[in-house]
């Protein structure tokens, strides 16, 4: 049994890579170089082709530096959504200061700056924990 696992385990590793290889080969190349273009210091960490409103997208998520980004681009390489972490200290003054009036002493886990259709929009994620009973537990 032992001897058919070692066997089969290369084989699944095998498709693994032709699998990630196949992927790349499904993002066209007006997409990678519009990527490019806008984050030439970012390392692609994954993609994938999605449909988002019955159109055909292509989702890139990346690192670049300290932030991470999700990007979604149309057939034709045209950028139609950004999602960029940030630490909160890197928002505009008056950001900060909203979440610091509305929700001081929490914890912000995460910033998110989304742009699409429109104008900009700050999602801050705030870490809050709660015991079995409900009762919130500082952190």
């Amino acid at each position: 049994m032992k001897k058919f696992i070692f066997l089969l385990l290369p084989l699944f590793l095998l498709a693994s890579v032709v699998s990630v290889s196949q992927q790349k080969k499904e993002l066209p190349k007006v997409v990678l170089d519009a990527f490019a273009k806008a984050y030439p210091k970012a390392a692609i960490q994954s993609y994938s082709s999605v449909q988002n409103g019955g159109k055909l997208r292509y989702e890139i998520k990346s690192i670049d530096g300290k932030m991470f980004r999700s990007v979604d681009y149309d057939t034709s390489g045209i950028l139609t959504m950004c999602k960029e972490t940030h630490s909160l200290n890197e928002l505009p003054r008056h950001i900060q200061v909203a979440v610091d009036n509305g929700y001081r002493g929490e914890t912000v886990d995460r910033a998110v700056v989304v742009t699409q259709d429109g104008p900009m929009r700050y999602e801050i994620y705030i870490k809050v924990v709660f015991d079995s009973l409900g009762v919130k537990q500082d952190q």
